[in-house]
């Protein structure tokens, strides 16, 4: 048997969150795909999700100040 990987790369963080936000993939079958403990996909799924929020925020907040 296969050892279980500790972390996912930045590309399978990226490609974790992307199956389970748009493909609805759960992630318990996700982490078992990549030979991770679900909880890491959970930690990517989180992460990714929370840098496009501060993006859309980002660009609002700039969108405010070249209108003000």
């Amino acid at each position: 048997m296969a050892e279980r990987k500790t972390a996912l790369t930045s590309e399978e963080r990226i490609t974790a969150a992307f199956m389970h936000y748009v493909r609805g993939i759960d992630q318990q079958d996700i982490a078992m795909l990549y030979g991770v403990n679900a909880g890491r996909v959970n930690e990517a799924c989180r992460a990714i999700k929370s840098a496009a929020d501060n993006a859309v925020q980002m660009a609002t907040q700039l969108r405010d100040v070249n209108h003000g």
